[in-house]
């Protein structure tokens, strides 16, 4: 978890600054296959941490039968684990200037899930337990682990559509109610400062449905 924000924010931060002494960000000169990895990558950033890791499995499933603050350390893991990752998601959802994430990003997630799924099994073989105790079909069941795994599916489309309505919202508020139009590179806007309306660099006003 910690690489995966770590490298998120990194990479955020260098297109960031470079925008902003350069008027055009480094993703808008890439592949557009590398462009549409990295609004993937936005999308698991905001969607992930709050489904479980992951919050909401973690709270809901798991600690119930796990004394997370059993002691200091296990207590910084479990709030740094799962509850931190979600103050970042939750900011990134509400700070930045991004758009909603196209539902073409859904089938996605469905195979990340899956993927981290298959990883969990490779960890019960080669390690000998479990990432997430109730994937154990021994003491579970393989029909209650199917419905588990199904109920996260279905939780991550519930989780992406809330999201989505969230950051609907926000540009709604800020750019047509109270028009906070975003702060855009002196150089993007050629020198005018002025934030008027049209293209800045690539970047144009969005329009909202």
């Amino acid at each position: 978890m910690y690489w995966g924000l770590g490298c998120y924010f990194a990479v955020a931060a260098v297109h960031t600054f470079v925008y902003a002494f350069g008027g055009r960000a480094p993703l808008e000169g890439w592949p557009e296959v590398l462009q549409f990895l990295h609004c993937l990558l936005y999308t698991t950033i905001i969607t992930f941490p709050l489904l479980g890791g992951i919050t909401v499995v973690y709270w809901v499933i798991l600690a119930p039968d796990d004394n997370q603050f059993r002691n200091r350390y296990s207590a910084w893991c479990n709030v740094s684990f799962h509850t931190l990752n979600s103050v970042f998601a939750i900011f990134e959802v509400l700070i930045p200037r991004t758009e909603r994430s196209p539902w073409l990003h859904v089938p996605f997630l469905f195979l990340i899930l899956a993927g981290y799924l298959g990883v969990a099994y490779i960890t019960k073989a080669t390690k000998g337990l479990y990432t997430y105790s109730f994937l154990d079909r021994g003491k579970k069941g393989s029909g209650m682990v199917a419905a588990y795994a199904f109920g996260i599916a279905a939780a991550i489309c519930v989780v992406f559509v809330i999201i989505w309505l969230i950051i609907w919202l926000r540009l709604f508020l800020c750019e047509k109610v109270f028009v906070l139009k975003g702060k855009f590179s002196s150089e993007a806007r050629g020198g005018r400062g002025d934030g008027e309306e049209g293209e800045h660099g690539s970047l144009v006003e969005k329009e909202l449905p």
